[in-house]
């Protein structure tokens, strides 16, 4: 009873013979009692009786979902479920619905992606008693525990939208199908998401849509004249309406597109520059037709800084991605037999470049002091005649130069004079950090520092540079090494950008 004392408006019960458990059960019974417009018992039950709690159950789903739902509703409720935690995209989908809902992260006051310390987490069961029992539930605060917030500015069709970005999700798509109506008067904007998406729940660019509802369907339930207003607002000037996802935001722009002018919209934002460190994946996903929509041809995007927080997104998830298959080939390799096990599976499976790299990257850190520089050579030797063949010219110098008969400082300055032909890029990065592997075998603190300073990029130029410190820190060792990760501290600390910068001070801890 103490945690929803305060929602019935009595004082918190210390122990089981105090006045005030007797007034907090009271008020309990008669509040849920009240939900059917059916008097309380007479005289109430005692304290715990289990019938006022099967009561609680009987009503409060009711109450909950603001009215009865059939079992068919609720079975679209679950599938609604089903498309937004769909596996391989499940976070990115929250994270979407997080900016159009206004759920935030308690702690940390950022949009949420429904992880909370690196897991998948509900919302706190007391606060869904908590809306459930208040009278007020959009004034009602969420408590100490809750794991999220909603802004001043949320809007929610019932009690158990409002509990978790989940059950918005699912409640907003039960409402689509059966009550658009309801869910247009009370929270346009995702009505407008969710019809972007359409039947087959997609906001690619490629294979979007359909709507889930157009032409006469959509104007009977939602006048045009009413949709342009939500358009400019979730589109509109920085600080106005929700701070959308650039993703989202371009669906929902793309899939209504034909229906709107320039004269409709704000003047567009400029498109932002991506970074030049970015693998190629990367810049494919973050490429500016992905995230914009051309209206009277104008392009349209979010906010500049929307768009860089995109960017920083895409690049600790390719971060993290990394950082789990470490873990996992961490765990699974068993000494040297392991390691040959491993290369021979990414030879025999992987045909994708970008994930050849990186396995054999992973392969090689792990893996170093287990197998002998005659079969490490070999290992060079094939990866050098595969990137040559796929066209990735400075990932095939890398690892020609680390299979070089050379003298380490022959192979410093042909990487140097190689490395100054170039652009500055992923590519290029990855082989100018081969310059650090190679100042490894001579021993000398200096020119390890000088190699790893020498990686270009803020992206992941600074993530490849701090790696390679921790790498050099952990081979050298002594004060030698406790120097280097003092400077791969300061190099996490550095980073202009917040997401990005968290994740590398994350690999330091």
């Amino acid at each position: 009873m103490s945690g929803v004392a305060e929602v019935l408006g009595v004082n918190t019960p210390t122990s089981g013979d105090d006045v005030d458990l007797d007034l907090a059960w009271e008020k309990f019974v008669k509040r849920v009692w009240s939900w059917s417009d059916t008097p309380a018992p007479d005289p109430l039950p005692e304290v715990g009786d289990g019938a006022v709690f099967t009561q609680f159950l009987k009503n409060g789903v009711w109450r909950a979902m603001g009215g009865e739902a059939s079992m068919e509703q609720l079975m679209v409720h679950e599938f609604g479920h089903a498309l937004q935690l769909e596996q391989e995209t499940m976070r990115a989908r929250m994270s979407y619905w997080g900016h159009v809902s206004g759920f935030t992260n308690s702690k940390r006051g950022e949009p949420s992606d429904g992880f909370v310390g690196g897991s998948n987490r509900m919302e706190q069961m007391k606060v869904l008693i908590r809306l459930l029992l208040s009278n007020e539930p959009n004034k009602m605060p969420r408590g100490g525990l809750a794991e999220y917030q909603v802004s001043d500015q949320a809007n929610f069709v019932n009690r158990y939208a409002r509990y978790d970005l989940r059950e918005d999700y699912a409640e907003s798509f039960r409402l689509m199908t059966y009550d658009p109506e309801r869910l247009i008067k009370v929270a346009p904007e995702k009505f407008l998401y969710l019809n972007a998406l359409g039947w087959n729940a997609r906001l690619d660019r490629e294979n979007p849509g359909p709507l889930w509802y157009s032409g006469n369907d959509l104007d009977r339930l939602f006048p045009r004249a009413m949709r342009l207003e939500v358009f400019r607002k979730i589109f509109g000037m920085e600080g106005a309406g929700p701070a959308w996802h650039p993703v989202p935001l371009a669906a929902v722009l793309r899939a209504h597109q034909d229906e709107l002018s320039s004269a409709d919209l704000p003047p567009p934002y400029l498109v932002a520059a991506i970074p030049n460190d970015l693998p190629k994946e990367l810049q494919t996903i973050l490429s500016p037709g992905l995230l914009s929509v051309e209206i009277d041809g104008k392009t349209y995007v979010a906010s500049e800084q929307r768009q860089k927080l995109r960017q920083d997104e895409a690049v600790v998830e390719w971060m993290n991605t990394y950082s789990y298959n470490f873990m996992i080939e961490k765990f699974r390799l068993q000494g040297t037999d392991g390691i040959l096990g491993s290369y021979q599976k990414v030879v025999a499976d992987e045909n994708d470049p970008a994930k050849r790299s990186q396995h054999f990257e992973i392969i090689r850190e792990l893996g170093r002091d287990l197998v002998d520089d005659g079969q490490w050579d070999k290992w060079y030797l094939a990866e050098t005649q595969f990137h040559k063949e796929a066209g990735n010219v400075w990932l095939a110098a890398r690892y020609s130069m680390l299979a070089s008969d050379g003298t380490p400082e022959e192979r410093l300055a042909q990487i140097r004079d190689l490395g100054s032909k170039a652009d500055a890029g992923f590519e290029r990065a990855c082989f100018l950090a081969t310059a650090v592997d190679v100042a490894l075998e001579t021993g000398d603190p200096k020119k390890v520092a000088s190699a790893i300073e020498s990686i270009p990029g803020e992206t992941f130029g600074a993530w490849l540079r701090l790696r390679a410190g921790m790498r050099s820190a952990k081979a050298l060792g002594g004060e030698i090494g406790k120097d280097l990760l003092e400077v791969a501290g300061k190099e996490a600390e550095g980073v202009k950008a917040p997401l990005i910068r968290e994740h590398l001070e994350g690999l330091l801890k």
